[in-house]
């Protein structure tokens, strides 16, 4: 059964889309990328994919930051989420964004005006997979996105509607986009990022 198991969850583009190869059963999750043989960088045996939950729910980013000390300098803080999250809005809003929102250190970097943080909005889908997958439909991004704008509307975070950009661009399982999507995506990123500190007080969401 492992063996089965390895031979259908090799990498295709970031990870298989298929359907054994996302469950979180301890198997695949629990194993390293050596033991798997599939995609994974140098933290990927310590650092294990469980869903949304990763270690502290991300709180780990915080750790040795301090705003305070004038040596930190400032930080790009990006956030995506939301299919983890059953594609709900107030979920991703309350578990993902404003835990860290609430995080001293992310309200002492916002005092000190050293914190651009950035959320990523839905992916597009793609339309083969509205069938078994309809809380992940576009319409449904939609809805998501402009819930997540309200949500933020009134926060530190400046958030990138990417629906239209990915809509129909390549995937390797219909929606985690590939290397050249991800390319252009931080191409965007990074230009976003230099508008902020060029001027972190002329934006708005």
């Amino acid at each position: 059964q492992t063996s089965t198991f390895i031979d259908m969850c090799q990498c295709d583009g970031q990870f298989s889309g298929h359907g054994v190869c996302r469950l979180n059963n301890g198997v695949f999750n629990g194993g390293t990328k050596d033991e798997m043989n599939v995609c994974g960088g140098e933290n990927y045996n310590v650092f294990k994919y469980k869903g949304y939950e990763w270690p502290e729910n991300g709180f780990d980013f915080w750790d040795g930051i301090d705003c305070a000390d004038p040596n930190q300098g400032s930080i790009l803080f990006v956030a995506q989420g939301g299919v983890h999250h059953g594609n709900n809005a107030d979920v991703t809003y309350r578990q993902l964004i404003a835990p860290h929102m609430s995080h001293p250190q992310f309200q002492k970097c916002a005092i000190h005006h050293k914190l651009s943080p950035i959320y990523i909005g839905f992916y597009a889908q793609s339309l083969t997979l509205d069938k078994p997958y309809p809380a992940q439909s576009r319409v449904n991004g939609r809805i998501f996105n402009d819930q997540m704008k309200a949500f933020l509307q009134t926060s530190e975070f400046l958030m990138l509607d990417v629906l239209n950009f990915t809509t129909d661009s390549q995937s390797s399982d219909g929606l985690h986009k590939l290397m050249d999507v991800n390319l252009v995506l931080m191409y965007y990123i990074v230009n976003l990022a230099d508008m902020l500190f060029a001027a972190p007080y002329e934006t708005s969401n």
